[in-house]
């Protein structure tokens, strides 16, 4: 009976979904967009498009995993090719759709097992993998002098106690 009920709720979640052709139309809304990953496309300081078209400019929504986020999704390379459903609210940015995707869960769909992403994925570098980078020491000493903390008094002052009048 468990099952049933599962299966029947799972089945309403799969045909509350819209195409994405349908989700500028949601705009505001909170809702389940499912389309096809065409390409995962890199985006300034890490950002990452799950694209559902060919020409990203000329697609009518999109699904963004910013560089912070990424780690808390998993490696999203593994969706293109796949059939996926995104949850959340359809917002409207640069005149496309978009969901904005900050967890696995919000990614959905038959097969739909994300990896985590490999400890030295370097998202600024666009897959590209870095052991990172080394600083100027120039650079690394201001760094230090920012950072240095106040100076403390040392311990073990004496007060002198209150002379009586």
């Amino acid at each position: 009976m468990r099952l049933i009920l599962t299966l029947l709720f799972l089945n309403h979640i799969a045909a509350a979904c819209i195409p994405i052709s349908e989700a500028p139309k949601k705009i505001g809304d909170t809702r389940c967009v499912t389309g096809k990953v065409e390409k995962i496309n890199p985006g300034p300081r890490g950002l990452q498009y799950i694209d559902f078209c060919a020409e990203h400019a000329k697609c009518p929504f999109t699904a963004v995993v910013f560089a912070d986020h990424l780690r808390d999704v998993g490696d999203i390379r593994t969706l293109v090719g796949k059939t996926i459903q995104v949850h959340g609210q359809v917002r409207e940015y640069d005149g496309h759709a978009e969901i904005l995707v900050r967890e696995a869960r919000q990614l959905r769909g038959p097969g739909i097992n994300l990896p985590p992403v490999p400890k030295d994925y370097d998202v600024e570098q666009r897959g590209r993998y870095s052991a990172g980078r080394f600083k100027t020491a120039k650079r690394q000493a201001s760094h230090k002098a920012r950072r240095k903390k106040p100076e403390l008094p040392p311990q073990g002052i004496e007060v002198p106690p209150d002379q009586p009048q």
